[in-house]
């Protein structure tokens, strides 16, 4: 299929982590920033033209490693792995963009709609 990869992402099914794979093509990936974390989205639309976003939350490490923002980080005794380590990966498939009301945060859900009104590829004449 044109345009269409194989994508694979891992998410977390209580302790374990399974692999999921499917064909897709990445509309975009956004992130969202709250305090020292990160919530990042990466959504796809798939082969049968529906909706998957992977998202995941995990250390802002940009502001973790600047220095003097988080004096935390300066004795290895006061490190928690709530603060070092990813909390959750998830993949969520949508029929639809409606169905992704209430489910996601507005702003991806404005994203998608701009991306599907592109074309899939832009020829440029340069």
């Amino acid at each position: 299929m044109d345009g269409f990869k194989q994508v694979e992402v891992e998410v977390d099914d209580g302790p374990l982590v399974a692999t999921k794979r499917f064909q897709g093509r990445r509309l975009f990936r956004l992130e969202h920033k709250d305090g020292l974390r990160v919530v990042t989205y990466e959504v796809y639309e798939t082969a049968r033209h529906q909706f998957a976003v992977y998202s995941r939350d995990d250390p802002d490490w940009s502001k973790l490693s600047a220095p003097g923002e988080d004096p935390i980080w300066t004795d290895p005794a006061t490190w928690a792995p709530e603060q070092y380590s990813t909390r959750n990966r998830t993949l969520q498939v949508f029929p639809d963009i409606e169905s992704m009301e209430n489910e996601l945060p507005s702003d991806v859900i404005d994203l998608v709609r701009r991306a599907v009104t592109q074309p899939l590829v832009e020829d440029l004449d340069i």
